[in-house]
């Protein structure tokens, strides 16, 4: 398989700026580097870095020390066409966390804006029981310019890496395949959580992840497992639970779970999950975070109103929605573009978080 050079941080920045300049977003004067990086979500050095590569290329020119980069000449971009892109979807948009379906319909949107068509996919991978055949048929079944695969399975996405089709991941395990990819890097954030919790006194730590996720190569889960051992915790299906993903199969989880050896401490890798989770802990009396201990993936505009705050995880949704918008200006103009970016994900520690109980 060939190997795919992964791009710099400077080098994804002069990327997504050169986009802009294509686009005809700026004219003459560049605004200042602190408003460019504040938008790009990378520091000042990186910016300065990635302006001087611009510079390089000849399409941007500096006035002197402490001014603002100017366009160097008129930028003309090629023709393109209007292009029809599918979205492969983990879940039907209308099962998908709240902060998912925004980001979908941020990408429907910047894909409208370039002129071009999204669909979503009639069948979600779920709803094809990630049974590579019948989703190989739906794609090749349904006209299609380019893909857009959200969270697939190591099988599918190598089949992407071939297709005559262009693909891109949004998630997923794509990592080493020669395939445009974007996703979240957001296992140092959770090891961190992890880390953090087991500081606190806590030994009895569940991940509840998606079903799809407990094969034996998910890296997240081996990575989530040796890191309770190299505290002394032997990991177990207690800590990353098979469980049936709906509000059922999470009632019976919890009530199982907490029928002999109660958790101190989630991590949730949906959002969704929380409202379940937490309407479970009001239930029997518990208290969050004196009881029991609630990271979310994410706090998005429902979970906003839960006083107090969740603890949970950010990134910038902004950079992947311009990430996917530069695939499809290559796509649109016959350019491959097999640029691997990942956007680095933090942990928020909120409110919701605190030692474990002595007697746990």
């Amino acid at each position: 398989m060939p190997s795919v050079r992964r791009l710099s941080l400077a080098e994804q920045t002069a990327t997504q700026l050169r986009a802009d300049l294509l686009s005809g977003r700026w004219g003459g004067q560049l605004p200042g580097v602190l408003r460019l990086a504040q938008e790009s979500g990378v520091s000042r050095q990186t910016l300065r870095a990635a302006l001087h590569l611009l510079e390089a290329e000849g399409l941007l020119a500096s006035d002197g020390h402490g001014r603002s980069r100017r366009v160097a000449a008129p930028l003309q971009s090629t023709a393109t066409r209007q292009l029809r892109i599918g979205f492969l979807l983990r879940e039907r948009l209308a099962d998908e966390d709240p902060d998912q379906q925004t980001l979908i319909l941020e990408i429907l949107r910047a894909m409208e804006a370039q002129g071009h068509t999204g669909f979503i996919a009639r069948k979600s991978l779920k709803e094809l029981k990630d049974h590579l055949p019948r989703i190989l048929r739906q794609m090749q079944e349904t006209q299609a310019d380019g893909w857009i695969v959200l969270s697939g399975s190591p099988e599918l996405l190598r089949w992407c890496s071939t297709s005559p089709v262009p693909c891109l991941a949004l998630g997923g395990a794509c990592l080493g395949l020669p395939l445009a990819s974007v996703g979240s890097l957001s296992l140092p954030a959770y090891l961190k959580a992890v880390d953090h919790l087991i500081e606190l006194g806590h030994r009895r730590i569940v991940l509840l992840t998606p079903r799809h996720w407990h094969r034996p190569s998910n890296q997240f889960v081996r990575q989530f497992q040796a890191a309770l051992a190299r505290h002394g915790i032997a990991p177990s299906d207690y800590n990353a639970p098979h469980w049936e993903e709906s509000p059922q199969g999470m009632e019976a989880l919890l009530t199982e779970m907490f029928r002999m050896t109660p958790p101190t401490a989630f991590l949730l890798l949906k959002s969704k999950w929380s409202v379940g989770l937490l309407s479970f802990l009001a239930r029997r009396g518990l208290r969050v975070p004196e009881d029991v201990s609630v990271i979310s993936w994410s706090c998005d505009s429902q979970l906003a109103w839960h006083c107090p705050p969740l603890s949970h995880f950010s990134s910038n949704q902004n950079l992947l929605v311009r990430r996917i918008s530069r695939w499809a200006a290559a796509l649109a103009k016959g350019r491959p573009d097999r640029e691997a970016l990942t956007i680095p994900v933090t942990f928020v520690p909120g409110h919701t978080v605190a030692p474990a109980a002595p007697s746990a």
